[in-house]
């Protein structure tokens, strides 16, 4: 037994405090409905477990901004649907208008002005849908772009197009779009009809033919021929000539839209059959084969390939850019990049004086222009775009980011570059009261329901495939993290509630047993009063 020291003591008061530690522990984890507070805990869960914690709160942020974002994309499709109403009403004005033999001029004033309405409708529409006080429809939200030069039109940007400085994006074009063609080598004569021919013309899978020894065109090409045998003074050979080109035209053409050719036929000045594909661009093609030399061909029965035509060449912003076409597109990773333009420049016939060898004039002759006349200056105009599209936050890192491009709705942007006699730039243009207008209004019409029905398309997939899939995605990777942090950090309270009734046995026998070691120095002092 030691007088100075009391180790049992000392021993039993370290496991009474050992034993208060940890009730206090269970009483801290199941009060704060955690097991890891702080670095004390366990510093690598503490760690694991706050940055997950933090992305936690950026997913639940960004299941909050898709909910908002799908909501926005909601509002813009509903009002484009509205649009699609409204060009529907538009698509019954313009038919009725084109039907020129029941309407008279107070007819087409009425459907003018309603159809003026109906536009005013369409402009309301686009600049009246807001979503949180954002115009959404009226060019705002997306890319907007426009081209000064001639022949020159602006297509489309890409998201990641950037916008352009004040000046604009310098455009060079080099080359304009040609389209394949054909010429015969003859001009087409009375003296073909002697023996007949017959032209097969080749578009891919697609087939026409003509047989001026068949048929009804026979019958008319023989009598146009008869006129002239039994009288050339009164139906001289240049007159009977230029009659039997425009039959044989005419009936080509017929024939290419019958079979879905898509190929003009034409004459040239001097009266030869000319071929042309309606397309631009050296990705197009076609072939003839004629029974009679000189008419479209130079050999009998010998397939003949087109003369290939060449896309558009030229520069946006001093990068070469990619031609297609009449289509000129910045390329990757260039200043523009992802800029569409058209360029519909073509060269054309005109007519030169034919000089002898003194200088004077002798006549004239077709000649067709040059390239160099066509494109002239270095400079052929400047492309001016406002990229204002909006990103769309759908994760909690900063590289979780979507961009749309929401359609400018307005009327002036739907239907533009589409060829008509009306000269109509778009839907805002269209005047029912001119002749042939209400026709060209249906084609605009149509092409505007393409526009629109294209943007729903984009910003359904847009809404189903983006966002509709990365809301679910955030959410079950919320869920999943969420369960790992209650893993880690979570106390576990039916254990918990245990340890600390354990603990608190333990804390109350430790104290009881604290009571009989400090007994012991006492023993000491009965030794001594008994000696």
């Amino acid at each position: 037994m030691k007088i100075n020291y009391n180790p049992a003591a000392q021993n039993t008061l370290r496991h009474f405090g050992m034993n208060v530690d940890r009730v206090d522990q269970s009483m801290r984890n199941l009060s704060s409905g955690k097991k890891v507070v702080d670095g004390t805990d366990g510093g690598a869960s503490l760690y694991v477990t706050t940055n997950m914690q933090n992305k936690v709160t950026g997913l639940k942020q960004a299941q909050t901004n898709t909910e908002t974002s799908l909501s926005l994309l909601q509002t813009a499709e509903a009002a484009m649907a509205e649009g699609v109403d409204i060009l529907n009403q538009m698509k019954q004005l313009a038919v009725h208008a084109a039907n020129e033999a029941t309407n008279d001029s107070m007819l087409l004033e009425a459907d003018q002005m309603e159809f003026e309405e109906l536009l005013s409708a369409m402009e309301q529409k686009s600049e009246r849908t807001t979503f949180a006080g954002k115009k959404l429809l009226n060019g705002s939200m997306g890319i907007s772009g426009s081209v000064v030069g001639n022949h020159l039109r602006f297509v489309e940007a890409k998201i990641d197009t950037p916008g352009s400085p004040t000046e604009g994006f310098k455009i060079d074009i080099t080359q304009p779009a040609t389209r394949s063609m054909m010429q015969g080598p003859e001009p087409l004569s009375v003296s073909h009809l002697t023996l007949g021919f017959r032209l097969v013309i080749r578009e891919g899978a697609k087939v026409a033919e003509l047989d001026s020894t068949k048929g009804d065109l026979s019958e008319e090409l023989q009598k146009v021929r008869k006129s002239h045998v039994d009288d050339p003074e009164r139906f001289p050979e240049e007159q009977v000539n230029k009659e039997i080109q425009q039959i044989i035209i005419h009936q080509l053409n017929e024939r290419f839209e019958k079979q879905g050719l898509p190929l003009d036929a034409m004459l040239s000045p001097e009266g030869h059959i000319k071929l042309r594909h309606q397309e631009f661009g050296d990705h197009t093609s076609f072939s003839a084969t004629s029974s009679l030399p000189g008419v479209l061909t130079k050999k009998v029965g010998e397939a003949e390939n087109s003369i290939p035509g060449k896309d558009v060449a030229g520069s946006i912003a001093g990068d070469p850019a990619s031609g297609h076409g009449q289509l000129l597109t910045a390329r990757p990773g260039t200043t523009a990049q992802g800029a569409v333009i058209e360029y519909s420049g073509e060269t054309e016939l005109q007519q030169v004086p034919v000089l002898d060898e003194d200088g004077n004039q002798t006549g004239m002759r077709w000649e067709e222009s040059s390239v160099d006349e066509l494109i002239g200056a270095e400079n052929d105009g400047f492309l001016h775009i406002a990229q204002q599209t909006q990103a769309f936050q759908i994760g909690a890192s900063s590289k979780d980011f979507l961009e749309l491009d929401l359609k400018d709705m307005r009327p002036r942007n739907l239907a533009n570059g589409i060829e008509n006699d009306s000269d109509f730039r778009s839907i805002a243009d269209i005047d029912l009261t001119l002749p042939g207008g209400a026709r060209d209004a249906i084609d605009l019409i149509d092409a505007a329901y393409e526009d629109l029905n294209t943007a729903r398309m984009d910003l359904g997939a847009f809404q189903k495939n983006s966002l509709e899939n990365t809301l679910s995605s955030v959410k079950t990777e919320n869920e999943n993290l969420s369960k790992s942090i209650s893993t880690i950090a979570d106390t576990d309270a039916a254990s918990e509630v245990a340890s600390m009734a354990k603990n608190k046995i333990l804390l109350q026998t430790s104290q009881s047993m604290l009571a009989q070691a400090n007994q012991k120095p006492r023993h000491v002092l009965t030794l001594i009063e008994d000696s």
